[in-house]
């Protein structure tokens, strides 16, 4: 029986390079396969502890932790981000840039994004590795985006206003909801106003995004 080896490999990322490894007192270059995750093992045959007198020299098994990221966070394939929306962006809709794997995208808010929604992006996650550390025909995992409502903590006079303005012309729908249908649409289109010169206020004029990225609400 060839005589085997373990060791145990720390990498500090989840995408695709090459580390250093010991192996009998010297080193070799082996390639980490993308989307390696802790626990997985790599065969390096004959790198393994010396055979016995005219054998084979026996296997090495690395064996990978992965440490964890700030930013993203993993399951199995599947990564999960955080995103921060304010209460006019989750409003009115807004489309906002996200981190990924492959650099920025763009990620489009629909209007009455609720807090702690969930985005999917298709193809933005970790590669799927396969048992032998091969990937599965190119196959990825998804991006998940999760949103996170932020609340000013200060307003300006104005903001206070027309806040106090998107207020009001809630209440008034809501109570004229059950007998006037016109008059709900007239209070929904001036709260909406309110609310759309409040984003003006926080944005500071608005800012353009000339890339969209297809995501869909789950």
């Amino acid at each position: 029986m060839q005589p085997e080896a373990m060791k145990i490999v720390k990498l500090n990322g989840m995408k695709s390079y090459a580390t250093v490894v010991e192996v009998q007192k010297k080193t070799a270059t082996v390639p980490i396969p993308p989307g390696i995750d802790t626990g997985m093992q790599l065969r390096l045959q004959g790198k393994g502890s010396r055979g016995d007198p005219g054998a084979p020299d026996g296997d090495l098994y690395l064996e990978f932790e992965v440490e964890s990221d700030p930013y993203f966070k993993r399951d199995g394939a599947d990564v999960h981000v955080d995103l921060e929306v304010d209460i006019v962006q989750a409003t009115l809709g807004a489309t906002l840039q996200v981190l990924t794997l492959d650099g920025l995208v763009d990620l489009v808010i629909p209007p009455g994004t609720q807090p702690n929604a969930k985005f999917r992006l298709r193809g933005k996650g970790l590669p799927i590795v396969t048992s032998d550390g091969g990937n599965a025909r190119g196959r990825r995992g998804s991006q998940y985006v999760h949103t996170k409502l932020t609340i000013p903590t200060s307003l300006s006079a104005n903001q206070k206003r027309l806040l106090q303005a998107f207020q009001q012309d809630a209440s008034i729908e809501d109570f004229n909801h059950s007998s006037s249908r016109q008059n709900t649409s007239t209070a929904s289109s001036s709260a909406l106003s309110a609310l759309r010169r409040l984003a003006d206020y926080f944005s500071g004029g608005g800012s353009s995004n000339s890339r969209n990225e297809s995501a869909s609400s789950s």
